[in-house]
């Protein structure tokens, strides 16, 4: 099944949406990426202003979640104009035009994100490439395997020394955590999209009786999977490329001993900033750039992790 979206009057990059570190179960072949959304194999690219999306098994309902995982409704030209605010952030927006925040589910969001922590993409893509491969149901497609991502109950009744196999090192105590959680209760995550904000955070990172609530979510963690996965946009996940960010262009927004400090942890590698620093260093931001705070922070990662690297 071949579907085609009209880009015309849409800025939208592929590479970019598909290649800034928000999702990690897609790759590039030639012109086309290859990746899984649900049960569905999906095959995309993008020529000038068309993009092309191949996918199997057909279903009906096929060109609506596309466009709802691309974010193709929503109105990027406004989305950017507010929050192009100064010079760091509009070169970031002319050199990533087009890059999108993708609708993921939220239960893989969840998994994925997990995986992501302390560690870098490479071994985030082979940790969920893993449990993916042990866990998830097979679907050939061409003549090529693929896999499903594992639903919560089959993660529950992983032992750990076998999940552990996967790669998952400490990560594979709190899979377990949460996915019996999510498969005592599989409305969950997707409740959360009902509260706003800091209700919805509050439960990612909170605690029940003494115990957190998600092993494994932090302050971070739950920024990545509210603004990846469950809409909201105002989120902005703070991690070390942000930091440098806030340092070399936004430290006008803090206290200059609050910088000072920040920048020796950062730069001499002495300790990790606390949750009141991350707290902190989040609610100017968020000030700053307003309700689409999260697509400053996906322009400006990629902007400053790409300067860094290349």
């Amino acid at each position: 099944m071949e579907i085609q979206f009209d880009l015309a009057d849409k800025p939208f990059n592929l590479d970019y949406t598909l290649g800034c570190g928000q999702v990690f179960r897609w790759f590039r072949s030639k012109e086309w990426w290859y990746g899984i959304i649900g049960k569905t194999i999906v095959r995309v690219r993008q020529a000038s202003d068309r993009l092309i999306i191949q996918s199997f098994p057909e279903n009906k309902e096929t060109k609506l979640v596309f466009s709802e995982y691309f974010g193709l409704g929503e109105n990027l030209k406004e989305i950017l104009s507010r929050i192009d605010k100064d010079g760091e952030i509009h070169n970031a927006i002319q050199k990533y035009n087009g890059l999108r925040i993708i609708r993921q589910d939220p239960w893989e969001c969840l998994i994925s994100f997990i995986c992501a922590t302390n560690t870098n993409i490479s071994n985030i893509q082979r940790m969920i490439q893993n449990i993916c491969q042990r866990y998830g149901n097979e679907i050939f497609y061409k003549r090529k395997k693929y896999y499903s991502f594992p639903t919560p109950d089959i993660l529950a009744k992983a032992k750990i020394e076998d999940i552990q196999k996967c790669g998952l090192g400490y990560r594979a105590k709190y899979i377990i955590s949460v996915s019996n959680k999510i498969a005592s209760n599989p409305t969950l995550l997707e409740e959360l999209e009902q509260h706003d904000y800091h209700a919805a955070k509050n439960s990612l990172v909170g605690k029940e009786l003494g115990n957190k609530t998600f092993k494994g979510v932090g302050a971070k963690v739950a920024d990545c999977i509210l603004l990846f996965s469950l809409n909201k946009t105002i989120a902005f996940p703070i991690d070390i490329w942000i930091i440098r960010t806030i340092i070399e262009h936004y430290s006008h927004l803090y206290d200059v001993g609050f910088i000072s400090r920040i920048k020796e942890k950062v730069y001499t590698k002495k300790g990790s900033i606390s949750i009141k620093e991350y707290n902190l260093l989040q609610k100017r931001m968020v000030e700053y750039f307003g309700e689409f705070s999260g697509y400053a922070q996906e322009y400006l990662y990629l902007h400053t992790r790409n300067k860094v690297l290349s």
